[in-house]
């Protein structure tokens, strides 16, 4: 799961972890850890990969779909893609 947080998001984690069959107790025992990290990694992966704020509707779309594929929720997208230097 570590190497995993890296990574992907809490909705990609948990997918994976159930396909596995981990346990639903195991599976919420972890799942406090990995919301508390999920913003900070999100703009971890988003710096890496782009850098720079979107100017366009389609530039948007493009960096959104590419934190969903990660397994990041909208709610972190919108965070994320808002504006960097608000926090």
């Amino acid at each position: 799961m570590h190497a995993r947080r890296a990574k992907y998001g809490v909705r990609r984690i948990l997918h994976e972890l159930k396909e596995k069959g981990v346990s639903a107790d195991a599976v919420a025992a972890v799942l406090p850890e990995l919301q508390e990290s999920e913003l900070e990694t999100a703009r971890a992966i988003w710096a890496k990969k782009f850098g720079i704020l979107p100017q366009d509707a389609r530039e948007r779309a493009r960096q959104s779909r590419f934190l969903a594929s990660r397994g990041f929720g909208a709610e972190t997208i919108t965070k994320v893609l808002r504006c960097q230097a608000d926090d």
